[in-house]
């Protein structure tokens, strides 16, 4: 029996790249006995937080070791088109969502701007993602992308902030507190 795990991420979020290593010795560990699900919600559409990531991670880099450029990004920049890139991407290519916010994460914390339709291109040439390269889904599968990504923004705004569930899926914090 498999365990249903949901992950609250985004590829822009430094935090979530430094937890990498953790879910991928889970992954090691426990093998098909976990089940990952995707779950982006955008970061820089809450108030300031496309400043603040515009900034760069300086304090978090030296701080905790993190593998990111500290530099200040060009600009501020959303992160939503690339949430975008991975829903379409489970939606036209099931199992190739994970590969590719690696690879937005990766190119992010490298420096580049997730709205950079160049950076979603180069993202999405390898593997089962390159329906995405020419920016994403197309027609009905685009607007079921936008609303799953949309609906997990106003529910978030909705509650007050961040969603944390209580009861359901294990959250990727208790698998590792639990071990």
């Amino acid at each position: 029996m498999a365990l249903d795990i949901a992950l609250f991420t985004d590829p822009a979020c430094p935090f979530a790249f430094s937890a990498e290593p953790i879910r991928q010795r889970l992954r090691w560990h426990y093998g098909d006995q976990l089940r990952w699900r995707l779950h982006m919600i955008v970061l820089t559409l809450e108030p300031g937080e496309d400043a603040k990531l515009a900034e760069g991670a300086p304090g978090l880099q030296r701080k905790y070791g993190m593998p990111i450029d500290p530099n200040p990004y060009a600009r501020t920049f959303s992160s939503e088109p690339a949430c975008r890139a991975v829903v379409a991407a489970r939606l036209n290519a099931p199992g190739a969502e994970a590969p590719l916010l690696r690879r937005l994460r990766v190119r992010a914390m490298l420096g580049g701007l997730l709205d950079d339709p160049a950076l979603l291109a180069a993202a999405a040439r390898r593997g089962r993602a390159r329906a995405l390269e020419r920016g994403g889904a197309r027609g009905p599968a685009r607007r079921r992308a936008s609303r799953r990504v949309l609906g997990h923004v106003r529910r978030r705004r909705r509650l007050g902030g961040v969603r944390r569930p209580r009861a359901g899926p294990l959250r990727l914090h208790d698998a590792v507190a639990a071990r």
